[in-house]
């Protein structure tokens, strides 16, 4: 059992929808909070730049023209479609499917589906890679699903009972959930002077022991390979109150040899800080957000944690609430969610939008950066709707900063993202390791001024932008308070309008991309189109030698070569071999003959033609190229066992070898 509750959406990037929005900044998330209902609220929050305060909207819930609240306790998570919140709430025996979308008059529709058999505590929920929805609470695991077996329970109606399936577990783990709906919020405390290795070593060797406790919290799952076409491994990271710490989870269930676990402590995630001398701000819900963050709500909090994957926190944005009557008091209890989907587009060959009309220019072989941080600046507050430059792209699809993961070749780009002041930090899939022909692109989108300007000056004159572009080697996989640090920067230039090409020799390698917009005059800034990196080798086509055409080829039949069609013996006929010198009579003919390997196994192979012979290897899909000055029967024994045999060809051609081809120096006979 794989989890996927977070699935691939791959979208076509020629698309010339200007507010497509890509991955990772696509995502609704969801807080429950059970202070006294179930009460679900939608997060508005700078998942792009980290910055600013969370503001919380209360879905208004109804069953057909009843406005309902749901029941106090519960854990959700959204469906695999992404279009229901499924809450479970145990007390009530029962899940909830509430819709995404409002209704005519506002509202979202629930429905409530009845347990058929109440599977006790629950504490964490999500959905299986088969779209079941997955339980784990104080009686193990279990699988919901249709009464008739089958996995789509958020296509029942009001009323309908779904199953619960329990899923035996044969390791000493622990299902724990104490307090109110499985909840634990007043436990002992750890000591708060172990430090975070401490503390890490000291949980790993219980895991290690089998000791693994699911108590509380939440979990959320990462990308897996199948949604990021095999760029990323998944995993279930458990906020679990067993020591209040974050855990990476693998969870691999057999018919025969039920559910097996392997768990690795990843960091704590308990911030001490007591209120009312009850209790801790222990993690209640988290969800993953952004490009492999986690956020994390806290009991007695009145904010969020943002965290990379490394447990670093990053942001503690505080919470307010739209409506000013709203108030958690101290009891924050509940869950997160989120509607996360992955972008498929892994590949650059994948993310290139206008070949066929390209304006800007687009290198063979560039390796694309995507995006981490996208921190806006003031001119993207909202006032710069229609600017001069783009007046047909939306400030919405300028503040989309996955659109500087594709490179948008057109003359008229919909895809980029406008900094305004503000700064954006991309990181290459693959290190840079730079050389004399390495160089790194960064495009910027300007409608109606050229392509390229070979004078920065002119540049600006045409249309005021400016930014200073940076590049970093720091060896981190995730963005974190290490790029704050200007001394983790390297300064490769200057970036204009449209294509600007650095040689970023002043590093030896690098995989992270700083653009600030410091120096921009115009009413959005610096737009960023792309950022690439290429060689920049010049490719020499070989020129064509006249006298290299109308060669002869003869493939033996099945008859003579007993390998057919693994190995082909070809005779090319008779050419002359080197400069063909006129004075010369007659000329210094050779035979010419191509042995193939089609198989997908390197053979060992001897030949001779009369007096002449040579010994070589023929790798697997290749070819071998000699020459006998000798007219007659070439006969092949490949591995020293079988042989073939061809005559020449009776063609005689006055041609010189292409590229040097048919030397008996590449035998070495």
């Amino acid at each position: 059992m794989v989890f996927a509750c977070n699935n691939l959406e791959d979208e076509n990037p020629s698309q010339d929808d200007p507010e497509l929005r890509r991955m990772p900044f696509n995502q609704r998330v969801f807080l429950l909070n059970s202070t006294s209902q179930s009460r679900i609220y939608e997060i508005d929050y700078d998942f792009q730049g980290l910055t600013g305060d969370a503001t919380l909207t209360k879905l208004p819930i109804a069953i057909g023209d009843w406005d309902c609240e749901l029941p106090r306790g519960g854990h959700m998570t959204v469906d695999p479609t992404k279009s229901y919140i499924v809450v479970s709430i145990t007390r009530d025996n029962a899940v909830w499917i509430v819709d995404l979308e409002k209704d005519s008059r506002g509202v979202h529709q629930a429905k409530r589906l009845p347990f058929a058999t109440s599977p006790g505590g629950i504490t964490q929920v999500d959905f299986d890679e088969e779209d079941y929805l997955f339980l784990a609470g104080r009686g193990g695991f279990y699988r919901v699903s249709t009464a008739t077996g089958d996995n789509k329970i958020w296509e029942l109606n009001n009323g309908d009972p779904v199953n619960t399936n329990r899923i035996a577990f044969n390791q000493n783990i622990t299902m724990e959930d104490e307090g109110e709906d499985g909840e634990d919020y007043f436990a002992d405390e750890l000591d708060e002077n172990d430090s975070q290795y401490r503390f890490l070593s000291k949980m790993q060797r219980r895991i290690d022991q089998g000791k693994f406790k699911f108590r509380g919290g939440d979990i959320t799952f990462t990308q897996n390979s199948d949604e990021t076409a095999g760029f990323e491994e998944e995993r279930l990271i458990t906020f679990t109150q067993w020591g209040n710490m974050a855990a990476n989870v693998s969870l691999a269930f057999d018919q025969f040899t039920g559910l097996q676990y392997n768990a690795r402590a990843l960091f704590r995630v308990r911030k001490v800080n007591k209120s009312n001398g009850r209790g801790t701000n222990k993690v209640t819900g988290g969800a993953l957000m952004g490009d492999n963050l986690l956020i994390t709500s806290h009991h007695f909090q009145n904010n969020f944690s943002v965290w990379n994957m490394a447990g670093e926190e990053l942001a503690r944005p505080t919470f307010r609430f739209a409506d000013s009557g709203e108030d958690f008091g101290l009891h924050n209890w509940g869950d997160m969610a989120t509607t996360q989907t992955f972008d498929g587009n892994i590949d650059s060959d994948d993310r290139v939008v206008g070949e066929d009309e390209a304006f800007f220019p687009y290198n063979d072989g560039s390796q694309l950066a995507e995006v981490k941080l996208y921190q806006a600046g003031p001119k993207m507050d909202g006032r710069s709707v229609n600017t001069d430059d783009n007046p047909g792209v939306s400030l919405e699809a300028r503040k989309n900063s996955s659109n500087s993961d594709i490179a948008d070749l057109r003359q008229k780009p919909y895809k980029f993202t406008a900094l305004g002041g503000g700064q954006m930090i991309l990181r290459f899939p693959n290190a840079i390791t730079v050389t004399e022909d390495t160089r790194l692109q960064v495009v910027e989108t300007t409608w109606g001024r050229p392509a390229e300007f070979e004078d920065k000056d002119e540049a600006f004159r045409s249309y005021g932008e400016k930014a200073s572009v940076y590049v970093s080697n720091y060896p981190g996989q995730y963005y974190g308070s290490w790029a704050d640090d200007e001394s983790n920067w390297t300064k490769v230039g200057d970036a204009y309008i449209a294509n600007n090409v650095f040689t970023p020799d002043m590093v030896s390698q690098f995989q992270w991309v700083r653009i600030v917009d410091d120096a921009s005059i115009t009413p959005d800034g610096f737009d960023v189109n792309w950022v690439a990196a290429f060689e920049d080798v010049e490719v020499v086509e070989p020129e064509q030698d006249p006298f290299c055409s109308n060669r002869t080829f003869i493939i033996p039949s099945t008859g003579t070569n007993p390998f057919a069609p693994e190995i082909e013996v070809l005779s090319l006929g008779r050419y002359v071999e080197g400069e063909l010198l006129f004075s010369e009579v007659p000329p210094p003919f050779a035979y010419r003959w191509v042995i193939r390997n089609n198989g997908t196994d390197d053979f060992m192979a001897n030949w001779t033609v009369s007096s002449q012979s040579g010994t070589f290897t023929i790798p697997a899909g290749q070819e071998v190229h000699f020459s006998t000055s000798i007219n007659g029967t070439l006969i092949v024994r490949l591995n020293f066992l079988q042989s073939i045999t061809a005559p020449t060809s009776n063609a005689v051609k006055n041609i010189i070898p292409c590229g040097g081809e048919g030397s008996t120096a590449d035998v070495g006979s």
